[in-house]
């Protein structure tokens, strides 16, 4: 027996007078073969798109790409569902024929797609679902009642709405299915969200499609939520090479074609982690970071002398005769959600990370926790960052161990000096000189990074449109500061190496000798990198 497409469901149907009822009947009766799940496998059969390229029919369903119909399947499945795509797999498609099917077979449905801007909404309508309809078979085009640029309403009482994304988009709507195509670059995602859930959540449909956009924002946000199961989304990866004429050579021709490697990733990526991470215009090598992590040690059983600390310091290695250490302090507010107080240890012979500290504790504490980590190490230097709070911390510091080596900046030409300043500024001018010394630190291998969770906040630290570089959004970079200062500070001591006294590295040294020590520390740990090959492979440097 026919399944009646006026059967009332919960998911798929609102419920109807009897005289509508009447009224649609002579609608719906060549559709009824189309009801549910393989109703929906038949209709792909039937539909016909068109390549906006070359102007040829597109087929679908036993004639077109078989991976589409499990999509479609999905989509009947799923009534959360978010969507990872990679581009011209011929998504837009399928999520035109599968609103044009609910349309049609299921009378009084209403769907609304939001797209990114109000031409992509125009086109979805005109191009997409008003193509499909317009190439159906003449006994199941039903007749529409009214054709605009962002509404098909049809003569079964269903309709389909477009919008563009805008900070109203979605509010006031109600129906069956809810589309949020190319997410992650509406400007107003979020708020159109909010506006969606509540709409469809009386057994209605969400569906969220795009490619990536970098990590943090919201797209991101709700895929990482799916994937670790803390909302209602299902969650479908489509890569490049769904594509049956996309392989490996494909790829690498394309690699040539795009100028930098997350444009690659954000248009064709093979992974989730590719098309998150490196779409977001990652400052360090994604492979790089990847390698590092593997090479990374795993911290050792906290010392005695900083056993207070724990659990907010990683050791991974012991103070070593003959090695001097740089103690680079990021400073924060001490909030219970606010940024890190960040402590990296740079060994400055061998350029090995030694020690790590993070926490969210407040500023007299943290500044107690610099002095016993700088005296542990016996730092040649502390630099601290003396933005915010830093100035504060500084300030105690000099309280608690007016001996300890705090940072100076150079004082330039100015003839004039009332008083010293202490700790680095970070302005618009000099987080780039930081930032380009840790990739090149990273990039050749001068620079050895333990810390798993530093190298997470390296992997997620963006390069924006306007050039300047920030950590993506929902992601924090005090560790990475912190390490950027630290090394930064290894560098110019070893280029004064020369210059400065050899108690300016090490104070438990008593030798007579200016600075030979140090010349030959560094060339006995520059042959063996030589010797180890410890650097950065070439297959890991971005084109």
């Amino acid at each position: 027996m026919t399944q009646n497409p006026l059967k009332i469901d919960r998911f798929h149907f609102k419920r109807v007078s009897e005289k509508e009822k009447r009224k649609v009947l002579n609608i719906v009766e060549p559709l009824e073969r189309f009801v549910g799940e393989e109703g929906l496998m038949r209709f792909v059969d039937v539909v016909e798109g068109v390549d906006m390229a070359t102007g040829m029919p597109i087929k679908f369903g036993k004639d077109g790409w078989k991976w589409q119909l499990d999509v479609l399947r999905t989509f009947y499945r799923e009534r959360r569902l978010v969507v990872l795509k990679a581009r011209q797999l011929g998504v837009t498609w399928l999520s035109a024929i599968y609103t044009l099917w609910k349309a049609l077979v299921y009378p009084y449905t209403r769907t609304l797609i939001v797209s990114r801007n109000r031409e992509q909404a125009s086109m979805t309508l005109r191009n997409y679902i008003g193509e499909l309809y317009r190439r159906l078979p003449k006994n199941l085009q039903i007749g529409t009642v009214a054709e605009q640029a962002f509404l098909l309403r049809f003569r079964n009482g269903s309709e389909i709405l477009t919008q563009p994304s805008t900070e109203d988009a979605g509010r006031g709507f109600t129906g069956a299915l809810a589309i949020m195509d190319e997410a992650a670059y509406q400007p107003y995602a979020e708020l159109t969200y909010l506006s969606l859930k509540p709409a469809v959540d009386n057994g209605g449909q969400l569906i969220v499609l795009s490619t990536a956009k970098g990590v943090g924002n919201f797209f991101h946000r709700l895929w990482a939520e799916a994937v670790a199961g803390k909302n209602n989304f299902a969650y479908l990866f489509l890569p490049y090479h769904l594509h049956p004429n996309r392989d490996e050579a494909w790829r690498e021709q394309q690699r040539r074609e795009f100028p930098e490697e997350w444009m690659l990733a954000q248009e064709y990526p093979a992974t989730v982690e590719e098309a998150f991470v490196m779409s977001g215009r990652p400052v360090f090598s994604p492979l790089t970071i990847d390698r590092l992590m593997r090479e990374a040690k795993e911290p050792i059983v906290t010392p005695e002398e900083l056993a207070a600390l724990d659990p907010y310091i990683q050791v991974f290695q012991k103070p070593q005769e003959n090695h001097f250490y740089i103690v680079g302090v990021d400073c924060a507010e001490g909030l219970i959600h606010g940024d890190l107080n960040a402590i990296s240890v740079i060994d400055g012979i061998t350029g090995e990370q030694v020690a790590e500290y993070a926490s969210r504790v407040e500023a007299f504490v943290f500044a107690d926790h610099i002095k016993a980590v700088a005296d542990y190490y016996q730092a040649a230097n502390v630099i601290v960052e003396r933005n915010g709070i830093g100035a504060a911390v500084i300030a105690m510091l000099r309280r608690l161990q007016p001996t300890l080596r705090l940072y100076k900046p150079p004082t330039g030409r100015r003839r004039y000096t009332t008083h010293i300043v202490y700790g680095w500024q970070t302005t618009v001018k000099t987080k780039p000189l930081l930032i380009s010394a840790l990739q090149e630190g990273i990039a050749k291998g001068e620079l050895k990074i333990n810390s798993k969770a530093l190298l997470d906040e390296m992997a997620h630290y963006q390069r924006n449109e306007d050039g300047s570089t920030a950590a993506a959004p929902g992601r924090t970079d005090d560790r990475l500061m912190a390490t950027a200062l630290a090394w930064y500070q290894v560098r110019e001591l070893r280029n004064k190496r020369e210059q400065l006294p050899v108690n300016y590295y090490y104070h438990a040294m008593e030798v007579d000798d200016v600075y030979g020590w140090m010349k030959e520390a560094i060339r006995v740990w520059e042959e063996e990198r030589a010797r180890n090959q410890l650097i950065r492979p070439v297959s890991e440097i971005l084109a």
